[in-house]
């Protein structure tokens, strides 16, 4: 079973598609206006894992949901366009660090900075390689 096919998910993509989705082509959102929202709230990821861990998880959950509707609200508006596709995974990646350097703020404050450098450095560098590996498989004919 898939993530996407996970019951959690499939009901979360449920209540998009009913009720998100709907109330969003009503008031003429475009989907890379909700990759950019998606972006501006991770960045205050970091802030609000400083200021409380829950505050953090709650920015990364908004931030997500965001970037979880706006492919969907691509295809649902029939606007997919190469430039959103390039514009939503450059931000993607923006968003993962924003996240690390958020769970890196909670080793810090923890006095266990150094832990989490050594457990974030290699998530950081597992989430450069999404887009280079994307690039180059649709360079070679493949994704």
């Amino acid at each position: 079973m898939t993530l996407r096919h996970h019951p959690l998910a499939r009901g979360f993509y449920r209540l998009l598609e009913t009720a998100v989705l709907p109330w969003m082509r009503r008031h003429r959102i475009k989907a890379d206006q909700m990759t950019y929202l998606g972006a501006l709230i991770a960045v205050t990821v970091p802030l609000g894992f400083g200021l409380h861990p829950l505050a953090g998880l709650l920015l990364m959950l908004v931030s997500g949901s965001a970037d979880a509707m706006d492919g969907h609200l691509a295809r649902e508006t029939a606007h997919p366009s190469p430039w959103g596709a390039f514009l939503d995974s450059s931000l993607d990646r923006l968003s993962d660090g924003c996240y690390l350097l958020g769970f890196w703020i909670l080793f810090w404050q923890a006095d266990m900075a150094l832990w989490g450098a050594l457990l974030l450095w290699p998530a950081l560098v597992a989430t450069l390689m999404i887009s280079y590996v994307k690039a180059r498989a649709e360079a070679l004919g493949g994704a």
